[in-house]
């Protein structure tokens, strides 16, 4: 799992968030300007100072500052004097809780310890701030900074960044961070080595005469790197493969408070303590240095057992056959027989592991082993109670009662893999797993009832009332609850695909009219700079297009002129030209701007070149990066006027055939290969082709090709074959019941319109939908409510073709329906014709 979901899940039981969503107590305190002229604002979780008629360059030399919780005060005093002397702009965290927050084990690595910011106007201003800092600051005990150049004896990490906010289009379509180089680019200004060196006079005060100590590994490959430290798998001097585990110091916090390092040597306790079992891996050694500590392990040859589940699981399998479901079903009676013994021995020995789930056994050559002890207890000691898997968690003291329910977990999860959500939706235990997986009164105490549902529409109506309640007009961030990307991109609150727009589209095709306020709030960006991120989905283009479909054709023209010419490289649907160009092509229509017509157009015949360039490669299938994508854009296009459609449906055929060519065989299925993952979905997924693939075979104008078809049919096959694991339209049930559907497969995407009504569970403000890892509740379009408000049930191809800008389905296949309500006047919100 991604660590950013269990970071955002911190803040809320029921929706992903941000820790500083509740009010803070602002107790970091900063002593007031003796003449009150400095200026003070709130950003997020930060506290921005800056002092008159200070004009700072575009980017600069930044001062980080990183401290403990019990030394923070002391640390911002200490900031906040110098910089008043200095008359230095800086930000510092509001309030010992958010720093707590970012040295929280899951949180962000570019939020990592840092609880000031100094943003300095030259080389000399730098070596001053620098060298006073070092002096009062010496000796505080504090984490590094990741990616920065770090002072040797003080908190203190500087870096080159930019201090005003841009973006810029990445290799891969997506909005990245950037900053302007001294010829006016833009580029990338991710974490990453220093894109300079430090001038030689805060060098001077930045290197230590310490020697660096030189580490017996000649090589180490990146397993997995959260904020608590980096898991390697390394070879060592000797040539003997070990797994080194990392904690870095004064970080990687848990739920109680306890950092990263007191739960390595307790992990290492243990492991000395298991040392010849064969139930963990072997403890090689133990190094400590000034800023990390390393365990040195064995390393356990063989796979997880969630991998093998993801692998040869029948549930979850696309090419299942006799052979390999009873193959299967064998091995789990074994490793579960072999597995009950290990946890005897382990208990016995005076070991309980805290932490059990298929995640952390390995199905080693020799059976069954157990990996990550950093929660176990020691002889009845724990050193923490606070870490834990959703779905194997259970609060409790008695640490080998809760090995034990992990135990009928694990065992239950062989048996279905969905038996994640009996943890929200305990009235499904006779449908999965048949009842098997143990309940737990005390932590489904707190959850609503689950009252039986009639059937879909009754769904769907209680999932437009809990959405609507759930608004947060007064939040700057997002309008209703979603996914995580809605703090990862820089218009996640807003867009099309996790924000505020595509959830008023899902509640006006269900005739939801958006209110006022609503409406208003989506005209208001998070910051100026984000109108520079194009795209239908996740940029100003589709938020542009929603407020003219809603009635605000107005601000939906000022929002769009607002662009400044920036300039959109990828090709795709979801970000790029394809996309920019059904945007901008269907706000003319709404607008009867012509500028707008001719830079779709101008759009579109870029896009129609790229399809014919064998150097043209798209990164991955799917609607949102793929050729799929970009063959539905150009279909739609046809119905604006002004070019040969025919030339634009050739153009999606060959799209089509290039699709193929990122598809990958897995029995009598196609399915799209992301990251080494299996892939059925619709956005980044082989749902794609199915979808574009039913709508072209449909359209008459379209010369028949028997190979599309067929590809059609076996990537269809993708989506009907496995369930997919959570509900959204991206990559989930509803997504695919929708493609099902406009194919023809009414029966399948009927199962996967039960299926995906699993996930949909009470809240303390009405129902939602579990959206990603199930973990918490979405709103969303790409995850959750808004999703299966437009794709399941039987009008619901034609409201999500409808809400995405993608072309119909032809009238004689599927009922045409008014989605949206009438178009309003911006004014006076009454309807017109």
């Amino acid at each position: 799992m991604d660590d950013r979901y269990l970071y955002f899940a911190l803040s809320d039981p029921d929706f992903f968030d941000v820790p500083w969503c509740r009010p803070q107590d602002d107790d970091l305190h900063v002593a007031p300007d003796p003449l009150g002229r400095w200026q003070r604002a709130e950003s997020g979780p930060w506290m921005m100072l800056a002092p008159p008629d200070v004009v700072l360059p575009d980017a600069g030399w930044k001062i980080h500052i990183s401290a403990r919780p019990d030394n923070a005060q002391h640390v911002v005093d200490v900031v906040a004097r110098i910089c008043t002397e200095s008359q230095v702009p800086w930000k510092l965290l509001r309030s010992a809780p958010l720093v707590r927050a970012v040295q929280h084990k899951y949180a962000p690595l570019t939020l990592s310890g840092k609880i000031c910011t100094i943003y300095t106007s030259s080389d000399q201003q730098l070596a001053h701030l620098v060298g006073a800092l070092s002096a009062d600051l010496a000796g505080t005990p504090a984490p590094q900074i990741p990616g920065d150049h770090n002072h040797p004896d003080a908190p203190i990490g500087v870096r080159w960044g930019a201090f005003t906010e841009h973006w810029v289009e990445s290799a891969d379509g997506r909005f990245a961070p950037a900053v302007h180089t001294s010829g006016g680019a833009k580029h990338d200004d991710r974490r990453r080595p220093a894109p300079r060196p430090l001038p030689n006079s805060v060098a001077v005060l930045m290197t230590t005469q310490a020697p660096t100590p030189t580490l017996p590994i000649a090589s180490a490959t990146l397993v997995h790197r959260c904020n608590a430290g980096s898991l390697y798998r390394a070879k060592l001097t000797d040539g003997r493969t070990v797994a080194l585990k990392e904690a870095r110091h004064h970080v990687g916090l848990d739920e109680a408070g306890t950092d990263a390092v007191s739960r390595l040597r307790h992990e290492y306790d243990i492991l000395q303590r298991l040392s010849g079992s064969g139930i963990a891996p072997e403890p090689i050694d133990y190094w400590s240095y000034a800023s990390n500590d390393f365990l040195v392990m064995e390393w356990v040859e063989g796979g997880s057992m969630i991998s093998r589940i993801g692998r040869e699981h029948p549930l979850m399998r696309y090419d299942a056959d006799p052979d390999a479901t009873e193959a299967f079903w064998d091995w789990t009676r074994s490793i579960m027989s072999a597995l009950v013994e290990v946890v005897r021995r382990m208990h016995d020995l005076g070991v309980a592991h805290g932490d059990l789930h298929p995640g952390n056994i390995i199905d080693g050559p020799d059976g069954p082993r157990l990996v990550d002890f950093e929660s176990g207890a020691l002889d009845g000691h724990r050193v923490t109670k606070a870490v834990g898997t959703p779905g194997y968690h259970r609060a409790t003291d008695d640490v080998q009662a809760k090995d034990a329910f992990c135990l009928r977990r694990v065992r239950a999860t062989l048996h279905d893999p969905d038996v994640s959500l009996l943890e929200r939706r305990p009235d499904l235990a006779g449908t999965i797993a048949r009842g098997i997986a143990l309940d737990d009164p005390a932590q489904k105490a707190h959850r609503p009832m689950v009252t039986a549902l009639r059937d879909t529409d009754e769904l769907l109506e209680l999932l437009g009332d809990g959405m609507a309640q759930r608004a947060t007009p007064h939040r700057r961030d997002r309008l209703f609850p979603g996914g995580i990307e809605q703090f990862t991109s820089p218009l996640g609150g807003h867009n099309i695909l996790s924000g505020a727009a595509g959830t008023l589209l899902a509640l006006a095709s269900a005739g939801r009219a958006p209110r006022p306020t609503h409406l208003d709030w989506l005209t208001r960006l998070p910051s100026p700079a984000t109108v520079a991120c194009r795209g239908l989905m996740e940029g100003v283009d589709g938020i542009a297009l929603t407020l003219a479909r809603l009635g605000r054709p107005e601000q939906a023209l000022a929002l769009i002129d607002a662009r400044h010419g920036s300039a959109v490289n990828s090709f795709g649907w979801g970000t790029g030209r394809a996309g920019c160009a059904v945007a901008l092509g269907e706000l003319a229509v709404l607008t009867g701007r012509a500028d707008l017509h001719e830079e779709a157009l101008s759009l579109i015949r870029a896009v129609v070149d790229a399809v014919g360039d064998p150097t043209v490669e798209l990164p991955a299938a799917g609607l949102m990066h793929g050729w799929s994508g970009i063959a539905l854009a150009l279909l739609r296009a046809r119905t604006w006027g002004g070019q040969d459609a025919t030339v634009l449906t050739e153009a999606a055929t060959r799209c089509l055939h290039r699709e193929l060519e990122l598809l990958h065989p897995v029995g009598d299925v196609l399915v799209a290969l992301t990251h080494g993952r299996l892939t059925p979905g619709l956005l980044h997924g082989s749902g794609g082709m199915a979808l574009a693939g039913a709508i072209l075979d449909r359209d008459h104008s379209a010369t028949p090709d028997t190979l599309i078809r067929h590809a059609t049919s076996r990537a269809a096959r993708s989506l009907a074959s496995v369930a997919a694991p959570v509900a959204g339209v991206g990559e989930g049930l509803a997504g695919a019941a929708a493609v099902l559907r406009a194919g023809g497969d009414d029966e399948t995407a009927c199962r996967w319109d039960e299926r995906a009504a699993w996930h949909c569970v009470p809240t303390e403000q009405g129902w939602s939908t579990l959206g990603a890892q199930r973990l918490r509740c979405s709103d969303d379009l790409l995850t959750g409510s808004a999703g299966l408000l437009l794709a399941l049930g039987h009008r619901g191809p034609q409201r999500l073709l409808e809400a995405l800008s993608l072309p119909e389905l032809p009238a004689d296949d599927t009922c045409h329906l008014d989605l949206l309500p009438p178009a309003t006047d911006p004014q006076t919100q009454i309807a017109v014709s």
